[in-house]
C-alpha cells in the first residue's frame, strides 16, 4: 500500500496496547473509587505487560498511516511520564508520538481513527464527527463476538482481523 488511506490514528493504550486486564476486573469490581485509588499509586501503570499483540497491530497501522499516536488519559502528570516510559522501555513507538487527554474526542473529525476499548470514548468521538473503532475486549459490547471469535482464531488473531476488517471497511466508505 503506498499511499497511506487514514491521515490520523489514535491508539488506546491500557487494555488495547498495556495489558490492563487484572487491574479493569479490580477497578470495576473491587475498588470503591478507581480513579483515586490510580492516582495514588501510578507504579501500576510501570508494571503492564504489552499485550501479545501489541507490537503487531502498531505495525498493522503503521501500514494505514504515518501519522499513528498513542492517544491515552493520564489522570496525572506522574502517570503521564511513567506511561511515556513504559512506551518507549516496550519499543512499541520509534517516536513515541503520544496525546495525554481524558477528552478524546476533541481530536475527533473525518479524517482522524479512534481505537479504543472504551464504548464511552468511542461513541463520544463518532458523536464530534470522527470514526472510532471499538477494540474488543470482555468488558465492552463486541465480548461476543471476541468470544466466538477467538475459539476459531485465537484471541490474537481475531482481535487484529477485526481491526483490519473495521479499517477496510473504512477504506471503502472513503472511496
Amino acid at each position: 500500500m503506498s499511499k497511506k488511506l487514514f491521515e490520523k490514528i489514535l491508539l488506546d493504550m491500557d487494555g488495547v496496547i498495556a495489558n490492563f486486564d487484572d487491574w479493569h476486573f479490580r477497578l470495576t469490581h473491587e475498588i470503591e473509587k478507581p480513579t483515586e485509588f490510580l492516582k495514588a499509586n501510578p507504579l501500576i501503570f510501570y508494571g503492564l505487560e504489552p499485550y501479545a499483540w501489541a507490537h503487531e497491530l502498531i505495525e498493522l497501522l503503521q501500514v494505514w498511516t504515518a501519522n499513528l499516536f498513542i492517544c491515552t488519559n493520564a489522570l496525572t502528570t506522574k502517570i503521564a511520564d511513567i506511561k511515556l516510559s513504559w512506551l518507549i522501555n516496550h519499543n512499541l513507538l520509534e517516536t513515541p508520538n503520544v496525546i495525554f487527554t481524558e477528552n478524546k474526542h476533541l481530536f475527533a473529525n473525518p479524517h482522524t481513527i479512534l481505537i479504543d476499548d472504551y464504548e464511552g470514548n468511542v461513541d463520544k468521538f463518532r458523536e464530534n464527527g470522527g470514526e472510532a473503532i471499538l477494540f474488543p475486549q470482555p468488558w465492552n459490547r463486541l465480548a461476543k463476538y471476541l468470544y466466538y471469535s477467538a475459539e476459531v482464531l485465537g484471541e490474537r488473531n481475531a482481535r487484529l482481523d477485526y481491526i483490519k476488517q473495521r479499517l477496510v471497511n473504512s477504506s471503502i466508505m472513503r472511496g
